[in-house]
């Protein structure tokens, strides 16, 4: 009797956990669109990495990143620009609309 609130409080982190796991993982249509948005910029994809932690962004000023959003780091090519760094998330929650954002665009040394 006196483990129920250590065992609830488990299994709701349990919950939260699987939760937010299910809902950031990536989907085939957003390497789709990433592959689009660069093609609209005259970029090549060379890579793309998820990443799960929205706080960096949110402190460059991004309040409205939910801690399911999708985010990604797209490193691109250019023949004027060269190098560059894309973080872009997709975010369906507090009602955006799921569409990519561009949170970031940040020049990298070849």
């Amino acid at each position: 009797m006196k483990y129920i609130p250590t065992i609830l409080v488990v299994l709701a982190f349990i919950a939260w956990a699987r939760f937010g796991a299910r809902f950031s993982k990536a989907q085939p249509s957003d390497f789709e669109a990433i592959e689009a948005f660069a093609k609209t910029r005259a970029l090549r994809v060379i890579s793309i990495e998820q990443r799960h932690n929205p706080w960096p962004y949110r402190l460059d000023g991004h309040l409205r990143l939910s801690n399911v959003a999708r985010i990604f780091v797209v490193v691109t090519e250019s023949d004027q620009k060269g190098f560059r760094e894309l973080h872009v998330a997709f975010d369906s929650w507090w009602g955006a609309s799921g569409d990519l954002q561009l949170l970031r665009e940040v020049e990298v040394a070849p």
